[in-house]
């Protein structure tokens, strides 16, 4: 039987366009990062590749842009610290901020910045685009053993040690090119799944939220990964599970389903309830998945980068198998564990999800202890 994948895996790092990728987050001049630019605040400009391109910013006209650009990774930090990102706080600090909080030209140049933290508690399409070519870095720990009521509370400090730490460099790119593109029309970039698994996610962003079209192995060699959803109803109708949905703000919730069709883990997946020889691979041949989201905290999370204003978003995720007509909860065949899986992001403006925490598969508490993964941004 098909096993879980979690969508918010991915998200942790689609949205997080304004940091990471750095030897260093905290800088004086330009020569102190990676990038060559220091910002306002005192943190390194996002290093990103030549040319790239931002998904996700209005433009004047109130359509989507897609001109390069950078955003301000300074902003956040600077206002959890309590400074005025609008004040330079370096000798030679490379960028600034109008008084209505637009954007404006670096001093030394630069591209402008394209995204300014209003901490107003809610976050818009806008306040999380995508820089196609950013390079961001997660320190990841695997099977980890959270501190008791680490879930508990509105802030959460991501800086300690766990074991199993590593850094693992993540980097949305374009979607056409790649080797099933052709297979998501709507598709605009992928991004590795998890720590663990790079497995590519095929992401869409639109002014009503994150989209997830799909996953598809990075290359296409042995059994490649490539599938994505059709409608519980059974039609062929292609569609898309909803990961975020703006704007963001406390209180607010949203949910979505698809049944998976495509290729995974060497079987072809096809649900056609109606005609069992069209079905692959019988009998459990339709696999649902269902992902209902809440923002369900408002508060602080400290990563090794910088500490964040955030929003926290529950999200938990159920798999579902048709069997004789009825919808059941899935297990894994090897232990016999069920498939359901929560999974928390911590995300702020401009920055997107710059901590997560996924459970265990099976979980059914809320503040669980033990986690498959624990995801936080570090320099």
């Amino acid at each position: 039987m098909m096993r879980a994948r979690i969508v918010l895996a991915a998200l942790a790092t689609a949205l997080a366009a304004g940091c990471g990728g750095d030897s260093v987050s905290s800088c004086r001049v330009g020569a102190d990062c990676p990038s060559g630019v220091c910002l306002s605040t005192g943190i390194c400009q996002v290093k990103h590749d030549g040319g790239s391109s931002i998904i996700g910013l209005p433009d004047a006209t109130g359509g989507e842009s897609m001109d390069a650009g950078v955003v301000n990774p300074g902003a956040d930090a600077a206002a959890a610290a309590g400074q005025d990102a609008s004040v330079s706080s370096g000798p030679d600090a490379t960028t600034t901020s109008a008084p209505d909080g637009s954007p404006t030209p670096s001093s030394d140049g630069g591209a402008p910045q394209t995204c300014l933290p209003n901490h107003d508690g809610t976050i818009t399409q806008a306040e999380l685009p995508v820089v196609l070519g950013a390079h961001m870095t997660y320190r990841i720990a695997q099977s980890v053993t959270l501190p008791a009521n680490f879930l508990a509370g509105t802030t959460w400090d991501f800086t300690a040690a766990m074991t199993g730490d590593h850094d693992v460099e993540f980097q949305p790119a374009a979607l056409a090119g790649q080797w099933f593109a052709k297979d998501f029309s709507t598709g605009q970039f992928t991004l590795r799944m998890g720590g663990a698994d790079d497995t590519l996610g095929i992401y869409e962003q639109s002014t009503g939220g994150l989209l997830l079209d799909g996953m598809a192995s990075p290359a296409k060699a042995g059994t490649p990964t490539n599938f994505g959803f059709q409608q519980d109803e059974y039609t062929s109708d292609a569609v898309s599970i909803e990961t975020l949905s703006y704007p963001l703000k406390s209180g607010a919730s949203w949910s979505s389903q698809g049944v998976i069709k495509g290729d995974y883990a060497g079987d072809t997946y096809n649900c056609d309830p109606l005609n069992a020889l069209n079905c692959t691979p019988f009998p459990t041949c339709c696999i649902r998945q269902t992902y209902t989201s809440t923002v369900d905290a408002v508060g602080k999370a400290i990563t090794p980068y910088a500490a964040f204003d955030v929003l926290r978003v529950k999200t938990a995720v159920s798999v579902e198998v048709l069997l004789y007509g009825v919808w059941t909860a899935a297990s894994d065949p090897s232990t016999g564990a069920g498939e359901n899986v929560i999974q928390y992001s911590f995300i702020s403006e401009c920055f997107g999800p710059v901590a997560v925490v996924t459970s265990q598969k099976g979980e059914s508490a809320d503040l669980f202890t033990t986690a498959a993964e624990v995801r936080r941004l570090a320099p």
